[in-house]
Formats: C-alpha cells, structure tokens, sequence
C-alpha cells in the first residue's frame, strides 16, 4: 500500500459538521463518535473509541425507525413493523449512507488500519454513522 494510505488526513469534526449541515454543538462527542478503537489504543492520552456510542446509538436509531415504520405503515402488526426496522438499521445500508456522505474521510484509524484503509473504512462505517445519524436525527426530533 502507498504512504497516502498510512498518512491520510482525516476531516475534522468541524468541518464534518459543516459540509453536512448537522448542528453539533458538541464536537468532542462527534470525534469520539469518528474513532475507532484502534486509534484510541495507540493514544494512550485520554482518546475514546466510538463502541460505547454505538452501543447508544444503536438504540436510538432503532427508536427512531421503530417510530417512522409506525407511522408509514399503520395497517402493518408488529412482526412485519420489526423486519422492516431490521432491514432499514443492518450494517449494509448504514454503510452505504456513510459511504454516501463520505463519512469514512473523518474516521479516526489506528496505524495498524492505515494499510487496509479502504477495507477498514467500509467495515468501521457503519458503527460511525450510528452515533451520528441517531444524534442529529434525535435532536432535530426534540427540537420539535
């Protein structure tokens, strides 16, 4: 793999922020929600990894296509409801939408993921957008 690969420059949260048009105000949690855990392990100086964002993540995110299914689909029961919220939150779709807003050139990446970091970037990719996703889309939904 190339030098570009081991020294990629990864986008700020700032300008994250900026070039989609989210409203953090907190940008330490948006980088902390673009690190993977192999970065935060070479960084032994207080970095955290995004896992227990994730963890967060994942719940709102699937409070939050729980609600949209009901409302879409009222005539739906609840096991039909269900596959349609596991279908829309899996990994691959995740990944694609990340893939989509490029959100792979703000992902924190360990020097032992530099070498794959094609590979890395789409694997790790969902997990980052969980966090993401769920946060702007559970404030815009407060705000209401």
């Amino acid at each position: 793999m190339t030098n570009n690969a081991q020294k990629r420059e990864v986008e700020s949260a700032a300008s994250l922020n900026d070039r989609l048009g989210l409203s953090f105000s907190n940008f330490s949690l948006l980088t902390r929600a673009l690190t993977h855990r192999s970065y935060a392990n070479e960084h032994q100086d207080g970095t955290m990894d995004n896992e227990r964002l994730e963890y967060l993540g994942d719940a709102v995110l699937d409070f939050i296509v729980a609600e949209w299914a009901y409302r879409h689909f009222p005539e739906l029961p609840e096991g039909d409801l269900t596959k349609i919220r596991a279908h829309l939150v899996q990994n691959d779709h995740l990944a694609s939408f990340a893939r989509q807003i490029n959100l792979g050139a703000a992902l924190a990446l360990g020097a032992a993921r530099r070498p794959r970091a094609e590979i890395t970037v789409i694997v790790c990719l969902a997990p980052p957008s969980k966090p993401c996703l769920a946060r702007s889309t559970w404030t815009r939904i407060l705000k209401k």
